[in-house]
């Protein structure tokens, strides 16, 4: 079974992996049964990492209950998530980097140390005073020039081992970075180097990861921050910062054949200036669209046909992700996607929708006993109690709340009107249910036969298991979709 390691750098691969996770809970298929999710970020408090990581595992909870005995399974929660530790031990996704804890950039390179006053003039030359006695705790705070002297160091992590003895022959990597900050924009290029050049003697899987197929979503800016004088961070260079990378990357990444498939995203349409965060607690960006689409280079490459193949050493192909058009800036809907991107997505994500309408405002009469559904799947109030349901309505009301951030944010989401409460089938935007038969029944009383109709269908499933629940579930909603859009 092929596994494949995503490595999510700095808080854009994290808010990017928390998007990806609600796409595989949906149902959005990969070409991979296996996930490893790995983030890189010396900001271990920041609040999008934190975020994420509760995410991945509330997921992977849900996951592991929902695998029936006789081996199927629901396109809900499908792909399984490996951390690089286990979730016993605290379901850790995180590489650390050795050094980087309340130390300044000055005390990592240990430039009070220096006995050679030719270098450590030099290293006063190459970094500012502020580039020195900056706090690393918090990221590179826009400073790739950091970020690279920092960022050699993750072969030494005690993650980076795990990473080399989870990874077989026939894995494949996938990278997420942002180009405008510090920490991705100078992580990708060292992460790909090490991955291209490493040391067999020193990792027992290194020729297998070294020959790897590997992808890479290089995300441009799409958001900008609010001035703040005190912070070292200025989005008004974020595209210089972006142009300078992507002439790097040119010599050095795609053109001399490091990598497999490079997808570029950005968005300049009236960014969105969010709070001048640092880093830390307080580094919280609310969900963008943006970020789901790089979520989707992801499935785009776990899915191509070159799957499985080995590195090929020619120059990269290039994909750049974009829309059919854009809804004169009305909000984004599902049409304004093209064949490709809607066949992904709108499916799978409706389903999720009114499943997640549905326990928001439904909740009472589904966990009923006298509901068919339950009578039949034998859901008792301690099913409906237990743990299970409270981890999947824990997951369904974050899946909404990221469909909300996404739709309030400046480039505007618009693909499910959330509020439907009263008719659960004027739930996608711009898309009008189609009407119902002469012998149809109404609203949720459909839902609630057809759910009824999968318990049925899947009585191979053992009562008052949270495989049928999950499976009643999709074979459900799967027919709704059908039927009504």
């Amino acid at each position: 079974m092929s596994k494949l390691f995503i490595f999510g750098i700095g808080g854009t691969g994290s808010r990017v992996l928390r998007s990806l996770t609600m796409l595989m809970a949906s149902g959005v298929k990969l070409g991979h049964q296996q996930v490893v999710p790995i983030i890189i970020d010396p900001d271990a408090g920041n609040a999008d990492l934190t975020k994420a990581t509760t995410l991945l595992n509330n997921y992977l909870s849900i996951h592991n209950k929902i695998q029936p005995s006789d081996g199927s399974r629901s396109d809900f929660f499908n792909t399984e998530i490996v951390p690089i530790e286990s979730v016993q031990a605290g379901g850790n996704y995180l590489l650390s980097i050795e050094g980087t804890n309340d130390k300044s950039f000055k005390d990592f390179i240990g430039l009070s140390t220096m006995k050679n006053q030719t270098d450590k003039a030099l290293v006063e030359m190459l970094f500012s005073k502020k580039n020195l006695d900056s706090d690393m705790k918090v990221g590179f705070k826009g400073n790739p020039n950091i970020g690279s002297v920092v960022l050699d160091k993750i072969v030494d992590s005690q993650e980076f081992a795990k990473f080399n003895g989870l990874f077989a022959q026939g894995d494949e990597i996938f990278i997420i970075n942002s180009i405008f900050g510090g920490t991705g924009a100078s992580g990708f290029p060292l992460l790909l180097k090490t991955f291209r050049n490493m040391d067999v003697k020193r990792f027992s899987n290194g020729a297998s990861i070294g020959k790897a197929r590997i992808g890479a979503v290089t995300v441009l800016p799409y958001f900008s921050l609010q001035p703040d004088a005190m912070s070292s961070i200025d989005s008004a260079t974020f595209m210089s910062k972006a142009k300078s990378a992507l002439a790097y990357y040119k010599d050095n990444i795609y053109s001399n054949g490091e990598i497999d498939d490079l997808y570029f995203i950005g968005d300049t349409h009236d960014t969105k200036a969010y709070a001048n965060h640092e880093g830390g607690n307080n580094q919280q960006n609310p969900a963008h669209f943006i970020e789901m689409m790089a979520a989707t280079a992801i499935v785009d490459f776990s899915n191509s046909s070159k799957k499985g193949t080995q590195h090929s050493n020619n120059k990269a192909a290039c994909h750049e992700l974009g829309l059919k058009d854009d809804n004169n800036g009305a909000g984004i809907t599902f049409s304004c996607f093209n064949t490709g991107l809607h066949n992904m997505l709108f499916k799978p994500m409706t389903e999720f929708a009114i499943m997640a309408n549905m326990f928001q405002y439904r909740l009472d009469t589904l966990s009923a006993q006298k509901l068919d559904s339950n009578m039949l799947g034998e859901f008792n109030e301690n099913f409906y109690s237990g743990d299970f349901i409270k981890n999947l309505s824990s997951f369904l009301s974050s899946y909404r709340s990221w469909l909300s951030e996404m739709e309030d944010n400046s480039r505007q989401l618009k693909l499910f009107n959330l509020d439907s409460e009263d008719d659960p089938f004027n739930l996608v935007a711009g898309v009008k249910p189609k009407a119902p038969g002469l012998l149809s029944k109404r609203k949720y009383d459909e839902i609630y036969h057809e759910l009824s109709l999968a318990v049925y269908k899947n009585k191979k499933i053992k009562p008052n298991d949270p495989a049928l629940y999950a499976e009643m579930y999709h074979e459900a909603l799967s027919k709704i979709v059908d039927s009504k859009f």
